[in-house]
C-alpha cells in the first residue's frame, strides 16, 4: 500500500486484471482493518485463474505485452533453500515429479498448476471432501488430467471439476 500509494486491490486491477482481459471481477478478502490478505483469498472464476497460470507459463508475457518481468517470474518459480526446495516466491515448486510443475495452492484447495514441459495450465476450484492436501494429491490430479487430455486430443475441455488450457 505504501509503495504504490493505493490499495493493493486497485493496483492489481490496473497492473494484472485489466491487462489480462479477465472475464469477471475478482474479490479479495480483507482483514479487520480493510487490508487485503496478501497470503491468500483472491476469489475469481476458473478462466481468470487459468489466465494467471498462462501468463506465468509465458514468463510474464500476455499477448505480446510483458506484464511481469521474466526475471521475476524465474525467481518466483525457483525454490528457496529455506523452504527445503519446495517453495519459491509465493508459489509451490515441484521439480522431482515425472513432469516438473509449479502451482498456486488456495486456502480451500483451489489450484493453478503450470506444467512447462507439457505447455499446460490446469485449474481446479474445489476438492473432494476426503482429499488430502499434499504433493501426492496434486500429482494424482496431473496424471488424471494428462491422461484425459491425451484422450480428448489436447482440446480445451472441462473435465470433472478441472479447467485445462494446453497450447499446441
Amino acid at each position: 500500500r505504501k509503495a504504490v500509494k493505493v490499495p493493493l486491490s486497485f493496483y492489481a486491477s490496473e497492473k494484472f486484471w485489466k491487462p489480462l482481459g479477465m472475464e469477471s471481477d475478482a474479490y479479495w478478502n480483507t482483514d479487520e482493518l480493510g487490508m487485503e490478505k496478501t497470503f491468500c483469498c483472491i476469489n475469481a472464476i476458473a478462466r481468470d485463474y487459468a489466465k494467471l497460470g498462462q501468463m506465468l507459463l509465458q514468463e510474464g508475457n500476455w499477448n505480446g505485452k510483458q506484464i511481469i518481468d521474466s526475471s521475476y517470474i524465474k525467481k518466483m518459480i525457483t525454490p528457496s533453500q529455506l523452504s527445503g526446495g519446495v517453495y519459491g516466491l509465493g508459489i509451490w515448486v515441484n521439480q522431482d515429479a515425472p513432469h516438473s510443475y509449479y502451482h498456486f495452492w488456495g486456502f480451500t484447495s483451489q489450484l493453478i498448476i503450470v506444467i512447462p514441459e507439457k505447455n499446460m495450465v490446469i485449474v481446479r476450484t474445489g476438492k473432494f471432501n476426503n482429499e488430502a492436501k499434499d504433493k501426492k494429491a496434486i500429482e494424482e490430479i496431473i496424471i488424471k488430467i494428462h491422461y484425459n487430455s491425451v484422450i480428448l486430443n489436447h482440446s480445451k475441455q472441462f473435465l470433472e471439476w478441472f479447467l485445462i488450457i494446453k497450447k499446441e
